[in-house]
């Protein structure tokens, strides 16, 4: 419930609706984490299409770039987790906390990687450290190099390069990840 109430936050403050399609994916998780996976690819597929492209150095871009990344990520981690759509006591409160944030801007960024932190704590224990270093390191580079990354087209190639290193580094220490099997026994 998290991932939906995040996208809809996200959607509201940005002004862009593509993100009530976080909805389609919980709806169909009630009957199937087969098609809500396969509802997860259409919202991203929505998102991916009518998301504006700009610049991560504005204020703008990095509340855009923030609310599609952690929504994206716990939207997707709740339809493989979790059939029981109703949120829990401590899912009630972290929701009120980042209902709280959204007040500006740079607050509701806070509140979203909070909200994304904790998740990932709870969720995969130690990972989280890693995931955290990883988020700095993320910053430090993007920011170092923003005189050369003025266009969105380099920005997002910056990201998607910065992303698969941390899955190049595991593999090169063969470490193992947590598996979750893609198709569900009905």
């Amino acid at each position: 419930m998290i991932g939906l109430v995040t996208a809809v936050l996200t959607g509201i403050i940005t002004g862009q609706y593509a993100f009530a399609a976080a909805a389609v994916p919980y709806i169909l998780r009630l009957h199937s984490r087969n098609l809500a996976l396969i509802g997860f690819y259409a919202y991203a597929l929505a998102l991916a299409t009518t998301l504006p492209g700009t610049t991560i150095y504005g204020k703008e871009g990095l509340v855009l770039a923030v609310g599609t990344f952690t929504t994206t990520f716990l939207v997707l981690d709740e339809i493989l987790r979790s059939k029981n759509p109703l949120p829990d006591t401590e899912e009630l409160i972290t929701l009120g906390a980042l209902a709280l944030s959204a007040t500006t801007n740079y607050t509701f960024i806070a509140g979203l990687l909070g909200v994304l932190g904790y998740r990932i704590y709870r969720n995969y224990g130690e990972a989280a450290r890693h995931a955290a270093l990883w988020g700095i390191v993320y910053a430090a580079v993007i920011y170092t190099a923003k005189e050369k990354l003025s266009d969105t087209a380099a920005q997002v190639f910056m990201i998607l390069g910065l992303s698969v290193l941390p899955l190049l580094i595991a593999e090169a220490k063969d470490v193992e990840h947590a598996e979750t099997p893609l198709l569900e026994k009905d």
